[in-house]
């Protein structure tokens, strides 16, 4: 050991051991470091590459009956900042115009389109994947057109029993003809770029008989995300599927109300568990999802199956002043 005494020999192992793994541990947190920051960098530009189609998803959702001429001119100043361009699928939408011509134009395209849409098509593209997000102008106007359609279809006919039996059964989302953030956030994760909530599937409806004779028939909602990419996280809704009692013709009440009367869904309580099965926890009516469940969704109309006895193969379900989400049959 040329001459050093053990102990002192030890010492320098032990040093030398100590300098051996802070090395490592350097490398370590530098390697780490270099992946975040180009893990960074490329969700920044996924999110920046996605600027112009989120855009136009924005514009087309702006035709919808709930949507403001605000939205129509926030929608198209938002797409003329990115300096995107509305492509051949938007022809006679002109993005300098007032709000106001923009909605305009957006709703006289829409009537262009309402010729006969293949229903059923629309919904095979919708099938297998459950988290896609309809990014084509030229699908969204699509679905809008249909969405339309089944409205029309249902006309002014008040809602039964029967009609309510026929959406027995589970459901699960497929398109919605207003677009926020999540949108934007769900179209990054399927690109592998960073967001803090993924989907974990498509969110799940299910309706079942009441639970005593003459109740309304039960309905259950449910979301499934992971947050930060591996916390299960989901969120229930539970409520009721309500029939509108039909007034007697001549009454009073027939002819103070002009809307058609249409099936509900009446939501009275929500929660959110987040955790796995064993190391969980539950909150009861968590405020995001409260502020949410107030306005009832309605039933706008139903399509695709019309050749087949099974009922309809898709729900259009309105939320008051927001806008329309479609589910299909599971």
């Amino acid at each position: 050991h040329f001459g050093l005494s053990p102990g002192v020999y030890s010492h320098i192992c032990q040093f030398a051991v100590t300098s051996e793994s802070a090395s490592q541990m350097v490398s370590i947190t530098l390697l780490a470091t270099v992946a975040a920051v180009t893990y960074s960098a490329y969700s920044w530009t996924v999110y920046r590459g996605l600027q112009g189609s989120f855009q136009r998803m924005r514009l087309v959702a702006a035709a919808r009956p709930e949507a403001s001429d605000e939205d129509a001119g926030e929608a198209a100043t938002a797409l003329m900042a990115v300096k995107h361009g509305l492509g051949e699928e938007l022809p006679g939408v002109t993005l300098d115009a007032t709000g106001a011509e923009v909605r305009a134009q957006l709703q006289r395209l829409l009537a262009c389109e309402s010729g006969e849409i293949d229903e059923d098509g629309l919904l095979g593209l919708a099938a297998g994947d459950e988290t896609r997000v309809v990014e084509e102008v030229s699908e969204r106007l699509c679905w809008q057109t249909a969405i339309r359609a089944c409205g029309r279809r249902r006309g002014d006919t008040p809602a039964t029993a029967e009609d309510a039996e026929q959406l027995l059964g589970t459901w699960r989302f497929c398109f919605r003809d207003y677009v926020n953030e999540e949108e934007l956030a769900a179209m990054a994760g399927r690109r592998y770029a960073f967001t803090p909530v993924r989907l974990r599937g498509a969110t799940r409806l299910s309706v079942s008989p009441a639970q005593w004779l003459g109740g309304d028939m039960v309905a259950t909602l449910r979301d499934r995300f992971a947050l930060l990419g591996f916390v299960p996280v989901s969120i229930e809704w539970r409520g009721r599927l309500h029939v509108p009692a039909a007034a007697s013709a001549g009454t009073d009440s027939a002819a103070a109300s002009p809307e058609p009367r249409l099936l509900e869904l009446r939501w009275d309580d929500t929660s959110l568990t987040l955790g796995w099965q064993r190391f969980s926890r539950t909150l009861q009516r968590p405020p995001a999802a409260e502020r949410l469940r107030h306005q009832p969704w309605e039933l706008k109309g139903a399509f695709g199956g019309e050749s087949q006895q099974t009922g309809p193969l898709a729900l259009a379900l309105c939320r008051r002043g927001i806008g329309t989400l479609v589910f299909c049959r599971v």
